[in-house]
């Protein structure tokens, strides 16, 4: 047998502390049991009956004097001795077993292409081949493995056996070809075959594996290795994944020059590992790098043959090895490589432990679209043995590309010539050529890193390529000079004389036109200049939606404070902590909100009573660029919400990068949010900027889709912002009544799904839909994204940088990940604000030094949330890195929920968990005593702050 098992084989002598007794034979004819491994088979077989994913085949080109008939009976004496050639599977009450036939035929196809066109011969023939390999098995009837002879030239014909992969391997096709090649060659002697009948047969080894017991130790060693494991390797993929994978596939393939493959070798022997070691350890950085984590689970297959009577048998014997590592960026490489190395041979010393059976041990989540404990292989092999047919024959290899992945990512290794070959094999489910071209360019870089500098610390090794890098700074040309004003108020102030007498704000019970809202704020403005408050203190507005809400709005603007939102729907504590932390010594308030809740500790004006004409003449007071506009409180990581501060020279900017990126400005923006939301600074300054009219709706005005439409048509509503869960739910209301008014719509706060936009491009389908993305620490938005129906096929983007601003995607070390690769969010450039009120120590953790830019003293936001960069240059949101959910627009983090509820109710354990599209947040308690939970919705109305609004937000949906 000249094929060669796999390199951890090698690495350990076999266990000679035990005599090995022989395989028996079957002592009874009839239903065999399946083994460990073909059981596996059968199942997917099930699963996706019809699909070709697991057809084996093997092809090669015969060159010379070559005799089909010889050929074809010599594979028919290979049927007649091995067992399982002559094997179907069947269900017998109700458990899969192999039925072992007397005889079987063999499925034979010939062609000729000897008469096409010169130029055309190779390729029809390699089409054959490919289309004759496709074709799916049905494992339940004979036979169940396919010759196609396929004659290119007189003395050129292509072989391709094809058989399903329950009843062979790679090993298996070798020992096929091996005796097909003695045989031949001993018939065109007129010799004796020297081919011996093999001494037990594949059911007989099924047998005696199902009927062992599996070893205690190596299930032990299972249990504890994968034990709080992440069975799921998060690579960012450019499809939605399916909810049945097709497997259908490709590869990307190079060649290593002989210089670097060297390399490898001489780095290998110095280390005192092997290739398969120091290739699987660059594998795992590879990985560490597109996904960002640093646990993770590879597949390799092992050949399980290790005794002496299984060596010449075909039969499916494969089985698969789950290989861990835990990566550390302090490491060196060579020190990884050493972990690496001792964690495959723990693995492959404790290989007793079939797949199937670790599987069923361990029951990790199952899903039918992807493969349980890992999603990714590494196969190192070497090249087939070429066995021979006599002088007059010559056997060359000529592999096909069937077009099938059985998993996420697979990479080969092969070595020819003391030259690697890296092959990277794909699911076109959810990877582009383009992705797998970034991975393979990446992995070469890697190489060439730690086979020049062996020593270097794995936090130190390069992420990004010089082309790259190059790219990633193209798309972070954002720099775009607005007008000279210095605030928003002079933006209003131009706006409000050029429309004056056109609507500004628009509400059921009232409305003002652009000189009612100058005049009003104006008055405002002076009235609070008469309280005497400390320069620069912000002025809470406690206000119901409204006209005097916005009017109060830009009184405090132009009064040179900033704003403070508080929505009257707050819990009490809520609203005096975030009164007392931002340090306000006033609150403007509307009659019908509810002023006492606000407390006596700040003066209170009545907002109504303010914007009436006074004899105080306003002063307007130009803000600097630095000043603070506004502060909106958002979750806290401490159980306490927190303050961000946003300058003008933000909310200038967040402004006027809207009129630049945007079509047109709205004509009637329709205001969904609270103003204690950052979303709301969009739709007010943007509108009222561009001479638009706001329209404002009563809160929880979404819960009537009816009456919501009928504002809107009322309203000739052109633009709207809200989250995509409302849209969904009042779409189908806006595309009956909406008329043709409506022309913009933006979703954000929450992950857009590609179902929202498949029913928004049939419903409104005349419609623009937006996505936008940023944080309040970035004024509202730093990406922005429309929507195309080509956009369906794949994730929906958060798109790219809007004007004069930066995004990087960095990994744990702050360093660019690859592009497509996941890593943390950073906002740089015009829109990051201030910091956070009074935390000194959140603002330094949050808000960062930008060490891209190239001027100094600029501040970099980490996000928390991960995201990846798609070739075309727009960002695909992946999720949250904390604990922090986004429900309904508010930004959660779970841990201030669990807090919450663990303070005010008996309980001895919280669990937060998020569910459904709109991410309703649900509470889990399990209460010491058994009534407790009957006093669940006592419990939340206790809460304080988003927590409390967001639960009794999802109870009442």
């Amino acid at each position: 047998m000249k094929d060669k098992a796999t390199l951890l084989e090698r690495w350990l002598s076999r266990d000679e502390s035990a005599p090995e007794t022989g395989i028996p034979r079957r002592k009874e004819s009839g239903p065999v049991p399946l083994s460990f491994g073909q059981r596996r088979l059968w199942f997917l077989q099930q699963l996706y009956p019809g699909n070709p994913f697991y057809n084996y085949a093997d092809s090669y080109q015969l060159k010379g004097d070559f005799n089909k008939d010889i050929f074809v009976e010599c594979v028919k004496k290979v049927v007649a001795r091995h067992e399982i050639l002559r094997t179907t599977f069947e269900v017998v009450d109700g458990e899969p077993v192999q039925i072992v036939h007397d005889e079987s035929t063999i499925d034979l196809s010939e062609f000729d292409v000897s008469n096409e066109g010169d130029d055309q011969v190779e390729s029809l023939a390699q089409r054959i081949a490919v289309e004759q390999a496709r074709k799916p098995f049905d494992v339940s009837y004979l036979p169940l493995l396919r010759v196609t002879l396929i004659k290119v030239r007189d003395e050129l014909h292509q072989v391709v056996i094809t058989m399903h992969h329950i009843v062979t391997d790679k090993w298996s096709m070798s020992v096929l070809r091996e005796e097909i090649a003695q045989d031949y060659l001993a018939t065109v002697e007129n010799g004796p075959s020297p081919v011996k009948a093999p001494g037990i047969q594949y059911s007989d080894f099924s047998e005696w594996e199902r009927a062992r017991e599996l070893d205690r130790g190596d299930a032990d060693y299972w249990r504890q290795q994968l034990a709080d494991c992440d069975p799921v390797i998060d690579l960012p993929v450019d499809r939605v994944r399916p909810a049945r994978p097709s497997f259908e596939g490709a590869f990307l393939e190079s060649t290593l020059d002989r210089e670097l493959s060297v390399q490898i070798s001489n780095l290998a022997e110095k280390a005192e590992a092997t290739k398969f070691a120091l290739l699987l350890s660059v594998f795992y950085l590879l990985l560490k790098n597109y996904s960002g984590q640093t646990d993770i689970l590879v597949g390799t297959p092992f050949t399980n043959r290790e005794r002496s009577e299984l060596e010449n048998l075909i039969g499916f014997f494969n089985d698969t090895l789950v290989l861990r590592s835990r990566i550390d960026s302090e490491l060196t490489f060579l020190e990884y490589l050493q972990q690496v190395k001792k964690s495959a041979i723990d693995a492959f010393t404790h290989r007793s432990t079939p797949f199937e059976a670790l599987v069923k041990d361990i029951q990790p989540d199952r899903y039918l679209n992807a493969n349980p404990l890992f999603q990714t292989m590494f196969i190192y092999h070497d090249v087939p043995d070429t066995p021979s047919f006599g002088n007059r024959l010559r056997l060359e290899h000529a592999p096909l590309d069937l077009g099938v992945a059985k998993f996420d990512l697979t990479l080969y290794i092969s070595e020819e010539d003391e030259c690697l070959t890296p092959i990277f094999e794909y699911a076109k489910d959810v990877f582009e050529e383009t992705t797998i071209s970034g991975l393979h360019d990446h992995f070469l870089m890697l190489l060439k890193t730690v086979t020049e500098y062996p020593d270097i610390k794995l936090s130190e090794l390069p992420t990004i390529t010089v082309e790259e890098i190059s790219l990633l700074e193209e798309w972070n040309e954002t720099a775009i000079r607005f007008s000279e004003a210095s605030s928003i108020i002079e933006i209003f102030k131009r706006t409000a004389a050029a429309n004056s007498g056109a609507t500004a704000v628009s509400h059921s019970k009232s409305t003002l036109t652009y000189a009612e809202l100058d005049e009003a704020s104006d008055n405002i403005a002076a009235k609070i200049n008469t309280l005497e408050l400390n320069p620069r203190t912000p002025v809470g507005i406690y206000a119901t939606p409204g006209t005097e809400m916005v009017a109060a709005i830009f009184g405090v603007l132009k009064s040179g404070h900033p704003y403070l939102p508080l929505d009257p729907d707050y819990p009490e504590e809520r609203i005096r902590f975030m009164l007392e932390n931002a340090g306000a010594e006033s609150v403007l308030f509307s009659e019908n909100a509810g002023v006492e809740r606000v407390g006596d500790s700040v003066a209170r004006v009545s907002i109504s009573g303010a914007s009436e004409r006074s004899r105080d003449q306003a002063v307007l007071s130009l803000p600097k660029p630095d000043d603070t506009a506004y502060i909106i409180y958002t979750s806290g990581s401490t159980g306490l919400p927190k303050g961000v501060e946003v300058s003008h020279a933000n909310l200038l900017n967040s402004t006027l990068a809207r009129t630049h990126f945007y079509s047109e400005d709205p004509d009637s923006f329709l205001m969904m949010s609270s103003f204690s939301f950052d979303s709301s600074i969009a739709g007010i300054f943007w509108t009222i900027a561009g001479g638009g009219k706001l329209v404002l709706v009563d809160r929880r005005a979404e819960q009537d889709p009816a009456a919501l439409a009928e504002v809107m048509r009322n309203e000739n509503v052109t633009h709207t912002l809200l989250l995509p869960s409302l849209y969904s739910a009042i779409m189908a209301n806006v595309a009956e009544s909406n008329g043709n008014s409506l022309r913009t719509v933006i979703v954000a706060g929450e992950s857009c799904p590609y179902t929202l936009c498949k029913q928004h491009f049939e419903s409104l389908p005349g419609v623009d839909l937006y996505n936008e993305y940023g944080p309040t620490e970035a004024t509202v938005w730093a990406t922005a994204h429309r929507i195309l129906v080509e956009d369906l096929e794949r994730s929906i983007p958060i798109g790219a940088p809007i004007a004069n601003t930066q995004v990087y995607v960095l990994d744990d070390s702050g360093n660019r990940v690859p592009v497509g690769a996941a890593g943390d969010l950073y906002i740089g450039g015009n829109n990051v604000a201030k910091g956070i009120v009074n935390d000194s120590e959140s603002t330094k953790a949050r808000f960062v030094e930008d060490t891209f830019g190239s001027i100094e003293g600029k501040r970099l936001y980490k996000t928390g949330d991960i995201v990846r960069f798609r070739r075309d240059g727009v960002l695909e949101f992946l999720g949250r890195k904390d604990a922090q959910v986004k429900i309904r627009g508010f930004r959660i983090e779970i841990d201030e929920v669990a807090k919450a509820i663990s303070a005010v109710s008996d309980a001895s354990e919280v669990a937060i968990s998020t569910e459904g599209s709109a991410d309703d947040l649900i509470s889990m308690i399990e209460a010491l005593d058994s009534d407790a939970a009957n006093d669940l919705l006592r419990t939340v109305e206790e809460l304080e702050g988003d927590a409390a609004e967001v639960l009794l937000a999802a109870g009442s949906s």
